[in-house]
């Protein structure tokens, strides 16, 4: 089905950089070792994007706007995120200790 095109059914319009992202972003994510960094930076990308829309209702949005759920998402989200960032660290610490005791 790879590369095949489906009647009836538009195909998405990408850009030669969304496309680069996005392999790259896949062949970070499937090659072997470095899994404390894989989730450090899944972490920090959760995190981001648990903020991002507060941040943008804070820039972009009306003055006077009481945004309670997007500041309760925002606060989940980080929190998540600083405990994947911990779990990430620590990885990363146990596959250093691992590799120098090679």
């Amino acid at each position: 089905m790879d590369g095949q095109k489906l009647p009836g059914i538009r195909q998405p319009v990408v850009s030669r950089m969304e496309e680069t992202l996005v392999r790259s972003l896949v062949a970070f994510f499937r090659r072997d070792g470095l899994a404390g960094l894989k989730i450090l930076v899944a972490s920090l990308a959760f995190g981001f994007v648990g903020a991002l829309p507060l941040l943008l209702y804070a820039a972009l949005g009306p003055k006077d706007g009481n945004p309670i759920g997007l500041g309760l998402l925002a606060v989940a989200a980080v929190g998540i995120a600083l405990l994947g960032v911990a779990v990430g660290l620590l990885g990363l610490l146990v596959e250093l200790a691992m590799s120098l005791r090679r």
